[in-house]
């Protein structure tokens, strides 16, 4: 296994260079385009359910003697010779259809295709069962899961490294977003008869996030050496990893990115006598503020819905005063109280 895997390596490092500039079918857009992709990158060979299963946990998702959940990167040891289908499930991990089966993925070759399963903590393949991707406020997220815990409240730090979910939603932590939006759109170009017999609007419904979520999400290579490995056993990739065009071309044309706009933030008076006004014009939304004293330590972190001036107060001191708005946007500001 790790020779084969040095193996991949090599041909990532050269796959890469010539990724950089090849275009697949060039020209083509929307159904030619699939209709293209099918010829050319179907899987020639798909593995019985229990066999793909055994792949996922041995050969592309096992590493270091480990294997992760997807969504939260909670790790289970895997011993040396050990049945591995009877230990991740003594472990709690489950094989996770980033395309449910109760939409489209049921049967075979579907669901033994191994470019969109993934190992995934039992409960938070219940809590996902067959939602929607989405982003989800934080304020309406219901859970949140990372390692081996489900909270129910905003996390404090590291919030970037959680899966959140509500009713009919989830959200994956950020660095899987990318990965995500990849694996659907691989499942939709070769099962799309499969699953618009189950729902003709559950991808559509995902798209401006999926489209989003691959623009800001980009490949990196643990994405093309597992592509490239599952194409040692079905003899295909998923082009969608190696030609970033394709899902400009295939599905995301008609979903451009929206402009940020940009907020600045008023404080007054400042100095003040411990009562203070905090202005952010034409913003209405969520905000994080967090307060730090003047050696940078947090006193204070709040999750509030601004829909306007709002006043606070604060005893004698100097203050930092961060406040995070829902587009990541940081505005930040020194308070004197006298």
């Amino acid at each position: 296994m790790k020779h084969q895997f040095q193996s991949i390596i090599i041909m990532v490092i050269s796959i890469f260079d010539l990724q950089s500039q090849e275009i697949i079918f060039p020209g083509l857009r929307g159904d030619s385009l699939t209709t293209e992709l099918k010829k050319y990158y179907t899987p020639k060979t798909v593995l019985r359910y229990d066999q793909a299963r055994n792949k996922l946990y041995t050969e592309i998702f096992q590493q270091n003697d480990s294997i992760e959940c997807y969504y939260s990167g909670y790790k289970i040891p895997v011993p040396l010779g050990t049945n591995i289908l009877s230990w991740t499930a003594k472990y709690g991990i489950q094989t996770e259809h980033l395309f449910p089966r109760s939409l489209g993925s049921a049967s075979m070759p579907a669901l033994g295709d191994l470019h969109h399963l993934v190992p995934a903590r039992a409960n938070i393949n219940t809590l996902r069962r067959n939602a929607p991707f989405s982003d989800i406020p934080d304020v309406q997220t219901k859970y949140w899961m990372y390692k081996d815990k489900v909270i129910t409240i905003i996390p404090s730090k590291d919030i970037n490294l959680y899966s959140e979910s509500k009713p009919n939603a989830f959200e994956p932590s950020e660095y899987r977003k990318g990965d995500i939006a990849r694996s659907m759109f691989y499942f939709y170009t070769f099962y799309r008869s499969e699953a618009d017999k189950k729902s003709k609007t559950f991808l559509i419904s995902m798209l401006p996030d999926l489209c989003r979520w691959h623009r800001s999400d980009k490949v990196d290579s643990t994405e093309i050496i597992r592509s490239l490995a599952i194409a040692c056993i079905q003899s295909n990739v998923n082009p969608f990893i190696f030609d970033p065009s394709l899902t400009e071309r295939c599905y995301c044309a008609a979903y451009p990115d929206k402009p940020i706009k940009t907020y600045s933030v008023n404080i007054y008076p400042n100095p003040s006598k411990g009562l203070f006004y905090i202005d952010i014009p034409e913003y209405k939304g969520q905000i994080i503020m967090k307060i730090s004293d003047s050696s940078g330590k947090l006193l204070e972190t709040h999750y509030l819905m601004y829909t306007g001036v709002m006043s606070w107060r604060l005893s004698q001191g100097v203050y930092d005063v961060e406040l995070k708005l829902e587009s990541g946007q940081l505005l930040w500001k020194k308070v004197l109280v006298i």
